[in-house]
C-alpha cells in the first residue's frame, strides 16, 4: 500500500513524518475508498472540528454527518485525493472540497458522503518550519453509518513534536495510529464487519432488481435477509413498502412507510420518501394524495424536470388538462430530461385536441433525443390524424 506522502516544503521534516504515519495509520484502520489530504496555511484550533462557520464558532455540525468545513480559499496551499483499490492506495486527480468560499450557516451545508460514500477527509497545518505547533484534523465518513471527527494539537519542544491536545480521540488512539497502523509492510487491517457490509451491498442490490423486476417472492425473502441484518435501515423500508405496494397490500404498505416518514432530519430524506410515497398513492388510485406529494417534491427540487413531469401527469390523469399543460411547459425549462417533458406536453395538447401544437411539441422532443420511440410513435399518429383531417374536412 502506498504511503501518504505530505509536501515538505517549508515544514519541519520530523513533523511530516510523524503525521504521514498517523495519517497511513487512519487509512489503514478505517479501510475508506477514498482519502483527501488538504494542507492548510497555518494552525488552526480545536474549534474547526465541526466547525460551521459561525462568527462566534459555537455553530457546529452533529457528529453523526460530517460537512466540509468553511476553510477559506486562500489559506488552502494543497489538496490531494487517494483511491483505494485493494491492498493499493493510489493518488488520482484532486476532487478539491475548497475552490470557493463555504458558508454553511447561511445555506445548506455541504455533506462530504455526498462526496464519496467512504473516505477520510484530512486536514494538517503547514509552514511548521517557523512555528512551534500544529493541527491535524480527520473525518472518517461512511454513508448511512457512523461518522466521525477527532482532532489533534501538536507542540514542538526542544525539538521534539509531541500531542499536546486532543478533541474526539487521545493521545493513545493517536500513537496506536502512528506505530501499529503505518508500518508500509503491513497488511490492511481486516475488520470484522468487512464481510458483513459486503454482504449487506449484494443483499440490497438482489433486492431492488427483484422488486423491481418481476420476482416477487425473491424480493421478499431478499428484504427478510437485508432486515435480518440490519433491522433499522431506512431504506430497506423504503424498498420493503414498495414491495409490498407492489402487492397491492397498500393498508401494510402505507404502515410502512409512515413509521420511517420523519426517521432523518436530512433534507434529502424527505425528497426520497415522497417520492415512494406519491408512488403508492398512485397505485392505489389516490390521486389527490399523489398530487399533493408531487406538489411538495417538485418544490423541494425546483430545478429538475423529473418531479414537475410526475406531477403533470398526476393531474392529466385526474383530467386537469389546463394545469397539467402549465407545469409540463415549466419542466421543458429545467434541467434534467425536457424531452419528457415535451413528450408530456404533447400528450396533454393531444388528449386536448390541439394537434398542431402536439407536433410541435413530440417534434421538440424528438431534436432533443432522436431515439425516442413513444415521441415517434406518438408523432406519427398526430401527424396522422391532421393528414385524415385534411381529407375528409
Amino acid at each position: 500500500m502506498t504511503l501518504v506522502r505530505l509536501e515538505r516544503q517549508d515544514e519541519d521534516l520530523a513533523l511530516v513524518f510523524r503525521l504521514q504515519h498517523v495519517i497511513a495509520g487512519a487509512i489503514r484502520y478505517v479501510r475508506p475508498k477514498h482519502a483527501h489530504i488538504v494542507k492548510i496555511d497555518g494552525w488552526f484550533g480545536a474549534r474547526w472540528r465541526c466547525f460551521a462557520g459561525s462568527a462566534n464558532g459555537r455553530d457546529l455540525h452533529p457528529d453523526d454527518r460530517l460537512a466540509i468545513p468553511p476553510f477559506a480559499p486562500n489559506r488552502v496551499l494543497s489538496e490531494a485525493t487517494y483511491r483505494r483499490q485493494g491492498h493499493v492506495l493510489q493518488q488520482i486527480k484532486p476532487r478539491r472540497l475548497h475552490d470557493r468560499p463555504i458558508r454553511p450557516s447561511r445555506g445548506m451545508p455541504l455533506y462530504l458522503d455526498e462526496r464519496t460514500p467512504s473516505g477520510i477527509f484530512v486536514w494538517y497545518s503547514g509552514n511548521t518550519a517557523t512555528q512551534d505547533r500544529a493541527s491535524l484534523m480527520v473525518y472518517e465518513v461512511e454513508r448511512d453509518d457512523e461518522q466521525r471527527a477527532w482532532y489533534a494539537e501538536l507542540q514542538r519542544r526542544e525539538g521534539t513534536w509531541t500531542v499536546s491536545a486532543t478533541v474526539g480521540t487521545s493521545v493513545t488512539e493517536v500513537g496506536e495510529l502512528e506505530t501499529a497502523y503505518a508500518n508500509a509492510l503491513a497488511p490492511l487491517v481486516e475488520h470484522a464487519d468487512d464481510g458483513a457490509r459486503q454482504r449487506l451491498r449484494d443483499l440490497w442490490q438482489r433486492a431492488l432488481d427483484a422488486v423491481m423486476g418481476p420476482d416477487v417472492a425473491q424480493a421478499m425473502v431478499l428484504i427478510d435477509q437485508y432486515r435480518s441484518l440490519k433491522p433499522g435501515d431506512r431504506y430497506i423500508r423504503l424498498l420493503h413498502g414498495r414491495s409490498l405496494a407492489g402487492r397491492r397490500l397498500f393498508v401494510a404498505a402505507e404502515q410502512e412507510l409512515r413509521a420511517i416518514e420523519h426517521q432523518s432530519s436530512e433534507a434529502g430524506w424527505r425528497s426520497v420518501w415522497l417520492s415512494e410515497w406519491a408512488e403508492l398513492c398512485d397505485k392505489r388510485g389516490d390521486l389527490a394524495a399523489g398530487e399533493a406529494a408531487y406538489r411538495e417534491l417538485a418544490n423541494l427540487r425546483p430545478g429538475e424536470t423529473s418531479s414537475w413531469i410526475r406531477l403533470g401527469a398526476c393531474l392529466a390523469t385526474q383530467g386537469k388538462l389546463e394545469e397539467a399543460e402549465a407545469i409540463h411547459r415549466h419542466a421543458t425549462l429545467q434541467s434534467g430530461d425536457p424531452d419528457e417533458g415535451y413528450l408530456n406536453l404533447g400528450y396533454v395538447l393531444r388528449a386536448a385536441g390541439r394537434l398542431e401544437e402536439a407536433v410541435e411539441a413530440f417534434e421538440s422532443a424528438l431534436k432533443l433525443c432522436r431515439d425516442y420511440p413513444e415521441a415517434s410513435a406518438a408523432l406519427a399518429d398526430v401527424r396522422a390524424a391532421l393528414e385524415l383531417r385534411r381529407r375528409d374536412p
